[in-house]
């Protein structure tokens, strides 16, 4: 500090205040700078400091985190939009599917129906029949195959397991794959086997053995093809057990490694093969509570090993014809639904057919049936049409239809759903027996 010569007599006086200042603050000075501050004035002044930032970087966080959700929202109504279309034209797809395979199928049994009828027919050549004949029952397999193997891999395979008795389910098959061993130049020997009733899908069991069968033809050669047997009882049901085996060259290590691979065939090359039967057959055979193996036969050759499960029902004799047993058959497939007819009159029942719903009305109105039998699709309705025209009481109301995959539909009125057989006779079979079940219910 400095003071002008001319006002030296106040030196004294800045003297004496400064003195008295440097007294009275000194001691707040050295405590401020020397003495630590108490943690309540230091959270005090840092959180005075900080809470500006705090509280912009809050902000920044809230802006950052309200533009995530609002791009979040967007993206999953973009996934659930894009979702619901892919599920929509799943199901368009599905539907396309199933009224194709449908149409295929219904097809393909009124051509094998015709074939059926053709054999034995005066000036009807076998050498043109039977090839139409395999190249319908080829056709019908390989689409039943594909639907399955698909089926099969999104887990929606549905069985539809239904009364039906051993021998006819095994005969049935064998008596099928006879004309096709006879061009081979192979015979086809079956043991006689015990009349079991049993409760399984029929038309899976057949599947898996017709694939075994025309496997041992074509690839077995000339020879024998044996199919042999074996049930037991087991603590749910009856275990069956059918063997197939042939002659052939069979097959080495590294084949048999690969052969249930999908698309893999054990002879490549060959046009008549798509190396998808042996994948499916053993699939379906778990599917059926059993397996398949192939394993090299004693004698030379390949033997199949086909186990499936299946319920055990109470052995029933075989009901003679009684008056009154009619039934009316609603199908606008004719060749399919004169093999109907015939099937039923030879088991001694009374027939009409009709092949549309208005045709069938005018037949319920009519007169009471013992057993309505009637397609699921119709040219002018559904089933559900005819099962609401069939108001009497009493008698057996069973639907049948050529695509069953996807699960039996379930209408009101209906004791029974059956899926169609280009095996008309065994068809009927199961039919019947599905009508005396329901008749002692």
């Amino acid at each position: 500090m400095a003071v002008s010569p001319a006002q030296r007599p106040l030196v004294p006086l800045l003297q004496r205040a400064l003195d008295g200042v440097m007294a009275e603050d000194l001691p707040a000075i050295k405590r401020r700078w020397l003495e630590r501050p108490p943690p309540q004035h230091v959270a005090w002044t840092v959180l005075r400091r900080a809470a500006p930032w705090a509280v912009a970087a809050l902000l920044a966080l809230g802006g950052l985190w309200w533009w995530h959700q609002r791009g979040l929202r967007a993206e999953v109504a973009r996934t659930q939009a894009a979702r619901r279309k892919a599920e929509q034209a799943a199901a368009s797809a599905q539907r396309f599917i199933v009224f194709l395979a449908h149409e295929v199928r219904n097809s393909l049994h009124s051509v094998i129906a015709a074939v059926t009828l053709l054999r034995g027919q005066p000036g009807v050549d076998a050498a043109l029949a039977e090839p139409l004949g395999r190249s319908a029952r080829g056709t019908l397999a390989l689409l039943n195959g594909l639907l399955d193997r698909e089926r099969l891999a999104a887990g929606g395979l549905t069985l539809n397991p239904a009364p039906v008795r051993l021998p006819a389910l095994v005969a049935g098959v064998v008596d099928e794959m006879m004309p096709l061993a006879r061009a081979a130049g192979a015979t086809l020997e079956l043991d006689p086997l015990p009349d079991r009733l049993l409760r399984v899908d029929a038309l899976r069991v057949q599947q898996v053995l017709r694939n075994l069968l025309s496997n041992a033809i074509k690839y077995g050669g000339p020879g024998a093809v044996a199919v042999t047997h074996a049930v037991e009882a087991v603590d749910d049901g009856c275990r069956v057990c059918l063997t197939v085996r042939d002659h052939g060259p069979g097959l080495d290590a590294q084949a048999l490694a690969r052969v249930f691979e999908p698309f893999t065939s054990a002879s490549p090359g060959r046009p008549d093969s798509a190396g998808l039967g042996l994948s499916l057959s053993r699939d379906l055979a778990r599917a059926l509570g059993g397996d398949l193996t192939l394993a090299p036969a004693e004698v030379g050759g390949l033997c199949a090993e086909f186990v499936w499960q299946a319920q055990c029902l109470e052995a029933t004799p075989a009901a003679a014809a009684k008056a009154g047993r009619n039934v009316l058959i609603v199908e606008d497939a004719e060749v399919y639904a004169l093999l109907l007819r015939r099937a039923f009159e030879e088991a001694g029942w009374q027939v009409e057919t009709v092949a549309s719903v208005a045709d069938a009305r005018d037949r319920l109105t009519a007169q009471p049936y013992a057993l309505l039998l009637t397609d699921l699709h119709l040219p002018d309705g559904d089933a559900a049409a005819v099962l609401a025209a069939d108001t009497r009481p009493g008698g057996c109301r069973i639907l049948m239809s050529a695509e069953l995959d996807a699960g039996a539909p379930q209408l009101p009125g209906a004791d029974h759903v059956v899926a169609k057989d280009a095996d008309v006779a065994l068809f009927v079979a199961r039919v019947l027996l599905l009508e005396r079940e329901a008749a002692t219910a």
